[in-house]
């Protein structure tokens, strides 16, 4: 995070100062529950000045629109342009502890023009967010379903376009549906694919990973009280992890031979049944969608205790994808659960509904 002071006017610098000192007094003046496993429920000192700086920037910007030519050429850092319009943007809208069923992702592409030293002009910084803003209207009400929140954006570089522009990568993540419960039922039975859009009745249903995702979020980013919201910025630590570093069988049996799920035709012959995670398979009596999903939170806890110094917790936008490949005579499917790590931060701000496409 860079180039967080940036000099407002007198009555800017006044609107700013009464908006950070209402959210100081109400900080104090809230009952927070103490935080339980990896949750942070309390608005601390570095989430207050976060916030401070992004309705500082938020102010500034309306002000431009509302009186054009105000503060004309005048430049921003480009990183420092891609963190506010990242940060505004989740502060304002997002609600990472909104607990879903299923996860939608959207990517779109916003140019920005910059200067030689890598600075943009403010007056193209805010009509780069005016763009997200709308994208994020496009891919929100393109979702349909019940219990539908914006989760997540994520606003970054994608590199250098003609015409002395860069290409900024806007990703939005919405979760819908609500979850039937905390636990696997023997009735329930799910591919392995990522991709699989029924489960192995035949039934409309996501697949194995999805499924994962959203209990993953649920577990790690959901909280009891209402008056706060989680929302994510910046950049994610990425950690993927691989099967074959997690065996616990030795020899290899081909069922729940790792904590990752994974299965290979020279260990046993690959069906429709090993493809599918269920109840009780070669009478193990357990279910393989729990077995898999608790050595999931294992793993992420693990990873996460070196993740600690740097305030970085679970993001919802985890990818847990599934493959198969072939090795001359030897199939191979299997999990690659893809962690994101990111700074989760606390507020108390009103959760602002996507503006209606038009």
């Amino acid at each position: 995070m860079k180039n967080l002071n940036f000099r407002p006017n007198l009555l800017l610098s006044m609107i700013v100062a009464v908006v950070a000192l209402a959210l100081m007094l109400h900080a104090c003046t809230k009952e927070n529950p103490s935080p339980a496993g990896n949750q942070q429920a309390e608005l601390t000192a570095g989430d207050l000045k976060i916030s401070q700086a992004i309705q500082a920037f938020k102010v500034k910007m309306d002000y431009q629109k509302d009186n054009p030519g105000y503060k004309s050429g005048e430049t921003m850092q480009m990183d420092s342009a891609i963190w506010y319009i990242d940060a505004t943007i989740n502060y304002y809208y997002s609600k990472a502890n909104h607990p879903f069923a299923r996860l939608h992702r959207d990517t779109s592409y916003i140019a920005l023009s910059i200067n030689i030293d890598m600075t943009a002009a403010y007056e193209d910084v805010v009509s780069a967010y005016d763009v997200t803003l709308t994208r994020l209207s496009e891919s929100y009400y393109a979702i349909e379903g019940e219990n539908k929140q914006f989760i997540m954006a994520q606003v970054d570089d994608a590199g250098t376009l003609p015409g002395n522009k860069r290409n900024l990568r806007f990703i939005t993540i919405t979760g819908t549906g609500t979850l039937s419960g905390n636990d696997f039922t023997e009735d329930e039975a799910y591919l392995y694919d990522h991709l699989a859009d029924y489960d192995c009745y035949g039934d409309s249903a996501v697949g194995a990973p999805k499924i994962f995702e959203a209990y993953l979020n649920n577990f790690y980013n959901t909280n009891p009280n209402p008056a706060i919201h989680y929302y994510f910025i910046g950049l994610p630590t990425i950690v993927e992890f691989s099967y074959q570093e997690h065996q616990l069988n030795v020899p290899l049996t081909n069922y729940l031979d790792y904590k990752i799920f994974a299965a290979a035709s020279d260990v046993a012959h690959i069906t429709n049944d090993t493809k599918c995670l269920e109840w009780n398979q070669n009478g193990a009596e357990v279910h393989e969608m729990q077995f898999y999903y608790d050595y999931l939170k294992e793993l992420i806890d693990e990873e996460s205790l070196s993740q600690n110094s740097q305030n970085l917790y679970y993001a919802p936008s985890t990818m847990i994808l599934s493959t198969e490949e072939s090795n001359g005579n030897t199939h191979t499917i299997f999990m690659t659960p893809t962690i994101h790590f990111k700074k989760r931060l606390v507020a108390y701000s009103l959760v602002l509904e996507p503006a209606p496409i038009d």
